[in-house]
């Protein structure tokens, strides 16, 4: 299990890197107050129902009940994917408390609008399952993500040469 899987903490590079360290808490006491706990902002997107349920304050953090598990890093690659296909982060204008509500509720940030094949639409929904028990494992994942989207030998831009040696569309000049 990754101890804080969020966009701030996955990296591209030649191979996808996930910084294992990424664990946010504040830094300073100047925020400790009584019933308050402080997040880095978007932190709390990542973080599935049933971890939300369990949650208490204990200044200056937010203490959570429920040990990490495959089924809550599901739940958080969910958000990332959220990001990638929407381009910003889901309940993006709302406050915490709302935040906090809709999904423990289980309530999730729509892709209406947002173009991409069906399939991956259905990926990210079962990583948002509101049981923890009902989400794929990322086997799972990777192999529905295999199916439906093109990732071995693609390129980053039309521009560059493929990985086989076959040369760039002849619409593109040299």
């Amino acid at each position: 299990m990754v101890p804080h899987l969020s966009s701030r903490t996955v990296f591209l590079e030649a191979k996808v890197k996930i910084d294992m360290m990424g664990d946010a808490h504040c830094l300073t006491d100047e925020y400790e107050r009584p019933n308050y706990a402080c997040l880095q902002k978007g932190e709390i997107q990542y973080l599935p129902p049933e971890t939300l349920r369990g949650a208490a304050v204990h200044p200056p953090n937010l203490k959570y009940n429920n040990a990490k598990t495959p089924a809550s890093d599901v739940f958080a690659f969910g958000t990332i994917l959220f990001e990638l296909l929407a381009g910003r982060f889901p309940f993006q204008k709302e406050c915490l408390e709302t935040i906090v509500y809709k999904v423990g509720k289980g309530q999730r940030a729509s892709l209406d609008g947002v173009r991409c094949p069906p399939a991956i639409k259905k990926v990210h929904e079962d990583c948002w399952t509101l049981k923890p028990e009902g989400r794929p494992s990322f086997s799972s994942i990777l192999a529905r993500l295999s199916q439906n989207v093109a990732l071995v030998n693609r390129r980053h831009s039309l521009s560059e040469a493929d990985l086989k040696g076959r040369s760039r569309p002849s619409w593109i000049s040299s």
